[in-house]
C-alpha cells in the first residue's frame, strides 16, 4: 500500500496524503478500515472511477478531520444515497437535456 506522489505534485509535502501520513493519520486509516470491513461496506461501492481505494478513503478522512466515526457515517451516507439513485448503473452524462431555451436538465 505505500505509495509516493512524485516530488513536483502539489500532495507530495502535504500532511494526510499517502506518502505523508502520521501516526494518527496511519492510525484513522487502520480503524476505518476494519470498520468497513465489520460493517460490510464495500469501497467498490463508494466511486465508480478507478480510483485507488486508500486514496479513496484518505481523500473522505480528510474531509473529516481524520474523525473515524464522521468518515465512516460519511461514507454509509454516501453508499447509501448511491444505492438509492442507482449510481453505479447510471450514466448521469446521458440522462441530460438541453431545453429550447439552451438549459441544461437533468
Amino acid at each position: 500500500n505505500r505509495f509516493t506522489y512524485p516530488s513536483n505534485s502539489p500532495y507530495a509535502n502535504q500532511s494526510g496524503f499517502l506518502g505523508n501520513l502520521n501516526d494518527e493519520h496511519e492510525e484513522a486509516l487502520e480503524k476505518l478500515q476494519q470498520r468497513l470491513i465489520e460493517g460490510h461496506i464495500e469501497i467498490s461501492k463508494l466511486a465508480s472511477h478507478t480510483l485507488h481505494p486508500t486514496l479513496l478513503l484518505l481523500r473522505y478522512l480528510r474531509a473529516n478531520s481524520f474523525s473515524v466515526e464522521k468518515t465512516f457515517k460519511h461514507i454509509q451516507e454516501n453508499v447509501r444515497w448511491r444505492q438509492e439513485v442507482n449510481a453505479q448503473n447510471n450514466n448521469f452524462a446521458q440522462k441530460t437535456k438541453t431545453t429550447k431555451d439552451n438549459k441544461t436538465t437533468y
